[in-house]
């Protein structure tokens, strides 16, 4: 008895698809935020509140940056909510199992397919980031004034909701960014995809090691040990999340093709001030400007 294949493999968008080039676009300003978030917070409450160092970003909240902190998160929350890809993973193919497959496990499989699937996970992030602004960490000791309240179960909450934030990044860069369409490079990868899933893989493993220890510190923390407040592990937290952020951000960049792109020469003189301009957005902001004024279409 022969087994008859359902559906096919449909090809990837163009690379000229309006649609595809804004959910590039998106990737790109999404890792943008994530990259810029712990500076901003930092520099800001730095120079303008005069704020020294906090144990942690979360604990920013309650610093004069706590618009930016909640802003920026939101923001992140958005784009991840809207965020919705041109059907150009391998998770949204339709199944190519055999059909007697796929009549005995069709619910399961059709289940377990849609909470894998990009937009699903974008969103669980996305709810995920809102909550870690709705349900703020426990303030630092040198907090004082009226917004220094004890939040709900002791920051318990907190701890939870950016560990499962920083969990679903971690399937986004371990999982669904190291997926290629087959029709897209003939079943072989490009020399740049490959280096494009190193990146992947270094991002997630990353983000990974750095939630652990936050969730360890903040469990020693929950249970009464405080490290002194002279010693390097008094902002361990935030210098963790720094790098879990920052891993997030730059797998998104790479997501977003600003660099390693299928057909660019990374040897290629001046390839590396490029990728530096378009990360920091030097070049979206130029163009944007000269459309302002009309020198631009």
């Amino acid at each position: 008895m022969t087994h008859t294949t359902v559906g096919a493999p449909p090809a990837p968008p163009k690379g000229d698809d309006p649609l595809l080039l804004a959910y590039i676009r998106l990737r790109t300003h999404t890792g943008r935020l994530a990259l810029a978030l712990p500076w901003a917070v930092l520099l800001g409450a730095l120079f303008f509140y005069a704020t020294p160092l906090l144990p942690s970003i979360s604990a920013y909240y309650y610093s004069g940056m706590t618009s930016v902190f909640n802003g920026v998160l939101w923001a992140i929350a958005t784009f991840l909510f809207i965020y919705n890809p041109a059907k150009e993973d391998p998770l949204y193919l339709v199944s190519t199992q055999p059909e007697t497959s796929l009549r005995k496990h069709s619910q399961l499989a059709r289940w377990w397919q849609r909470l894998l699937r990009d937009e699903i996970a974008s969103s669980w992030a996305g709810i995920f980031a809102i909550l870690i602004t709705l349900f703020p960490t426990t303030p630092p000791a040198t907090c004082t004034g009226t917004l220094c309240f004890k939040p709900l179960w002791g920051g318990i909450l907190h701890v939870g909701f950016a560990a499962c934030f920083f969990g679903v990044l971690i399937y986004f860069a371990l999982c669904l960014f190291r997926k290629t369409h087959p029709s897209k490079t003939g079943g072989t990868l490009t020399e740049n995809k490959k280096r494009r899933n190193r990146v992947y893989l270094i991002c997630g493993w990353v983000m990974v090691v750095c939630t652990a220890l936050i969730v360890l510190f903040e469990i020693l923390r929950l249970t009464g040990w405080q490290p002194d407040q002279d010693s390097v592990l008094a902002n361990a937290i935030f210098f963790l999340e720094t790098v879990a952020i920052e891993a997030f951000g730059f797998s998104w960049m790479v997501k977003g093709e600003v660099i390693l792109k299928d057909g660019d020469d990374i040897q290629a003189p001046g390839y590396l001030l490029t990728c530096i301009r378009w990360i920091s957005g030097i070049d979206d902001t130029y163009h944007g400007l000269r459309r302002l004024v009309g020198l631009q279409p």
